[in-house]
């Protein structure tokens, strides 16, 4: 009895009354779990990929918007040598240079190609 007195909440960390109200772990925590999300916050959303091709390759990136630097570096690489194109849901295709940004939110799925710089877009 000595030790109850000392120690009178200890029963209460043994007792798990969440599970006597018909609520238990199933393994990986949900979202609205309290122990995963503060009461009243929404849980997060997965972080939203954007899609693209590169010479029929399906990619994805984190950000809205791509460089043609950054898109020469993904996969296999586009060599300097090459000239890099985006061909855009409706339109024809268009030369991309090293700044140019990309905007990956637009309907469709943005294509980009490359051709030897001494060709013309479409015809390589």
């Amino acid at each position: 009895m000595k030790n109850k007195e000392r120690f009178p909440y200890n029963r209460r960390l043994v007792d798990v009354p969440s599970i006597k109200r018909g609520k238990r772990d199933d393994g990986p925590e949900q979202p609205g779990n309290r122990a995963t999300a503060r009461e009243g916050s929404k849980p997060m959303a997965p972080k939203e990929k954007f899609k693209f091709k590169i010479e029929n390759e399906n990619y994805e990136w984190d950000n809205q918007s791509i460089t043609g630097a950054e898109v020469r570096g993904v996969g296999p690489g586009i060599p300097d040598s090459m000239d890099l194109y985006v061909k855009m849901r409706g339109q024809p295709g268009r030369l991309v240079g090293r700044g140019d940004s990309i905007d990956l939110r637009q309907p469709g799925i943005e294509k980009f190609y490359a051709q030897d710089a001494s060709s013309e877009a479409g015809n390589g």
